[in-house]
């Protein structure tokens, strides 16, 4: 299994800089949370370009991403606490991978940035059916950008993402429309709950249809839940959700809550949260939301029989 993704060349060098990761960790650690968090960019640059040079851009683009989790935030500690263990798991894995189960090589190899061979992934059963495209998301890293392009199936209600990475951090157009439907056959690519797809060929249909919705905030938390402890390294789980509200704390910070009174944190930007409550007028509506650890986003929403999408930038 090993042999047909990585050359042994190349895994003992992901192993050795996995090794270096787990003693600089450890040592950082030492030093106190917040000063770790203060030099974490400028204390692992070596370390990250060290990863890039031996090809595994995923380990680089997790400990870049300890940087960017605002120190602002109510609940950075715990953030920072679960993305720290995380790489450490992740290394800990890189350095143990032959004791690994198949499936949970081919998601560690992943998770590092080793690339899974399309060849090999358009072998797999598709699955085929009428999907909707919810929406295109992107994220920056150094001078690359990733395009995620959500969408989920009518009949199998899977969600699934085209992942594409282009050079430069421009504005990106898709020829994709968000909220219109297509007929297509989806390779997954191998995981733990994998998303990721591959297609070959997507015909627009004129029948649209609305995809079903979970109900209530409690009931995305239990499927939460089971996802992370299936696969702890997950970082967003998409789903759709009805009969929410968007409520306040008392110092302003932004909740989505139910009809039961259930209620999770929501981050959102000035402007999307703007958007949405004033596309909502504060009724009931239904969302495409993205759950993370401590926090959810909120992609796009139905309300008052209209589509919309919010900014990604």
């Amino acid at each position: 299994m090993l042999t047909s993704i990585i050359s042994e060349q190349r895994l003992s060098n992901i192993q050795a800089a996995a090794y270096e990761i787990k003693t600089r960790l450890r040592d950082f650690l030492r030093s106190g949370l917040f000063r770790m968090a203060s030099n974490i960019d400028e204390s692992t640059g070596q370390l990250r370009r060290r990863l890039i040079d031996n090809q595994a851009p995923g380990l680089a683009s997790m400990l870049a991403s300890l940087s960017q989790i605002p120190m602002d935030s109510p609940f950075w500690k715990q953030q920072f606490l679960a993305s720290v263990s995380r790489i450490y798991m992740l290394a800990s894995a890189i350095s143990n991978i032959e004791s690994l189960a198949p499936e949970w090589q081919v998601e560690v190899l992943m998770l590092s940035g080793v690339s899974y061979p399309q060849a090999e992934v358009l072998k797999t059963q598709p699955v085929a059916d009428s999907w909707m495209c919810l929406a295109a998301t992107k994220s920056a890293f150094n001078s690359m950008t990733m395009i995620r392009t959500w969408f989920v199936g009518n009949r199998c209600r899977k969600f699934a993402c085209n992942v594409e990475y282009v050079a430069g951090t421009h504005h990106i157009t898709t020829t994709l429309s968000n909220g219109s439907c297509y007929q297509s056959s989806f390779y997954y690519y191998p995981g733990i709950h994998s998303m990721r797809v591959l297609y070959s060929k997507i015909d627009r249909m004129y029948q649209p249809f609305v995809p079903q919705a979970y109900s209530g905030i409690d009931v995305a938390i239990s499927i939460c839940r089971r996802a992370f402890a299936d696969n702890p390294f997950m970082l967003d789980i998409p789903l759709i959700i009805s009969g929410l509200r968007i409520s306040k704390t008392d110092d302003g910070r932004l909740l989505l809550a139910d009809r039961g009174l259930n209620v999770f944190p929501l981050m959102l930007g000035y402007s999307n949260s703007a958007m949405l409550l004033a596309c909502t007028g504060g009724q009931e509506f239904s969302a495409f939301v993205v759950f993370h650890e401590f926090y959810c986003e909120v992609v796009s929403f139905w309300a008052d029989g209209k589509y919309y999408v919010l900014i990604n930038e």
